[in-house]
């Protein structure tokens, strides 16, 4: 495929890519942050897509959004990847001037070395990206002159936060995060007890703060679905975050991810606000079923699950490794016929 990028000037560069992925209606590729598309695509997301087929005659066009896929995703890619184009790409050369290419063999010596003694090392500039389809048009040549165009706006889940959906409860202002929130997030989220059940470790410093608030602002730009901050309506603090995971527009299908500060447990707070964004996906989305798992001993979730209606499905065993871990997960889910014979 080509990926068409714009730089800062506004320019255009397409480059020809090949194509990871097609899942649930998202277009994979990878590429080094560090290259030119990976500095065009922090500053500016959106990005063109073409599929060409010249035998056919055919040709299918995609505009939307990029999105990283975050650290975990682009490591598991380039590990995919043969020990060869693994060491090229540790290099860390591409898009820069080439001094001469001993220099480069060289370079790729060292890291195939490199590879030998540690096969799992990874570049931490490998990305994952995903890109989330806005419009698409199917082009189809004619030997007349008279060619057909089809287009097609996607109605994805991800659709519905642009603008992002802020919510209310009586309680609570379910609102996009931001940089404000950097302190108040900190303070839940270095506390051990609030990290415990969660695939993310307590945070050690408000650095690691920032880092995942510059995820979700990624989130954010790039395909407009991203958590909602947990705001106290009283206080005007940021006390957690819920958000959609996993969306699958294709089933309507999503599942819930959500933290609270340990200052509001056993306070109602969290049942409020589920509660809202799920009557949100029920009623204005037009979502299928909404599910959530956790782990078998975090009784609070649970119970969080339990209180909005969702029905306890089973036990995943061994599902997933958390910390280093596999661990058991309970799923409840929600579907819609459940949500309004409520």
């Amino acid at each position: 495929m080509t990926i068409s990028t714009v730089d800062q000037d506004g320019y255009p560069d397409a480059r020809v890519l090949i194509l990871k992925n097609v899942i649930n209606e998202a277009f994979y590729f990878a590429s080094s942050s560090e290259s030119r598309k990976g500095r065009q695509l922090e500053d500016n997301p959106h990005v063109a897509l073409t599929f060409y087929w010249p035998a056919l005659g055919r040709q299918i066009r995609i505009r939307g959004t990029a999105a990283d896929m975050g650290n975990e995703a682009g490591a598991d890619d380039f590990r995919k990847r043969s020990a060869g184009a693994r060491a090229v790409a540790m290099t860390g050369c591409q898009s820069q001037e080439l001094e001469s290419e001993e220099v480069l063999d060289s370079s790729i010596e060292a890291q195939e070395e490199r590879i030998q003694r540690d096969p799992d090392v990874v570049s931490p500039h490998w990305r994952l990206y995903a890109v989330n389809a806005r419009e698409v048009e199917f082009w189809q040549g004619d030997s007349g002159r008279k060619h057909t165009r089809g287009e097609t706006r996607m109605n994805t889940i991800e659709s519905y936060f642009d603008p992002f959906p802020v919510l209310e409860t009586e309680r609570t202002l379910l609102r996009p995060l931001t940089y404000d929130d950097l302190d108040d997030m900190y303070s839940y989220c270095s506390v051990p007890a609030v990290a415990e059940f969660t695939t993310w470790v307590a945070h050690q410093s408000k650095e690691d703060t920032k880092g995942f608030i510059d995820f979700v602002m990624n989130r954010y730009e790039a395909d407009k679905l991203g958590p909602w901050g947990i705001e106290d309506k009283q206080t005007k603090r940021l006390i957690g975050s819920c958000n959609y995971l996993g969306c699958d527009s294709n089933s309507m299908r999503v599942e819930l991810g959500y933290v609270l500060s340990d200052q509001y447990w056993n306070k109602g707070i969290m049942t409020e606000v589920v509660s809202k964004i799920i009557q949100f996906g029920f009623e204005e989305v037009g979502l299928e079923r909404i599910q959530a798992r956790c782990m078998v001993d975090n009784t609070g979730s649970a119970k969080v699950m339990e209180k909005v209606g969702m029905k306890f499905e089973g036990v995943l065993r061994n599902y997933m490794k958390v910390k280093n871990v596999l661990r058991d997960l309970k799923m409840y889910a929600i579907l819609k016929e459940d949500f309004h014979s409520i």
